[in-house]
């Protein structure tokens, strides 16, 4: 097998998280209208987006298990 034969996949992926990433933390810069919006405090917004971030990096890692496996 040739040394590099998944890095294209590879990069796809890293690829994919980056963009996952960059777009649940893109909502911080939303925070304050939000609250404004949504008549909640700061912190409620912010559990949210923690909320987020756990269920993801805990679903991440799983669906690749689940359907990485062949």
């Amino acid at each position: 097998m040739r040394r590099n034969a998944h890095l294209p996949t590879l990069l796809a992926l890293a690829a994919g998280y980056f963009v996952v990433g960059i777009a649940s933390m893109s909502v911080i810069g939303l925070s304050v209208p939000l609250t404004v919006d949504l008549g909640m405090p700061a912190s409620a917004v912010g559990g949210l987006v923690t909320a987020f971030a756990i269920t993801y990096a805990l679903a991440a890692p799983a669906m690749q298990i689940v359907f990485g496996a062949h």
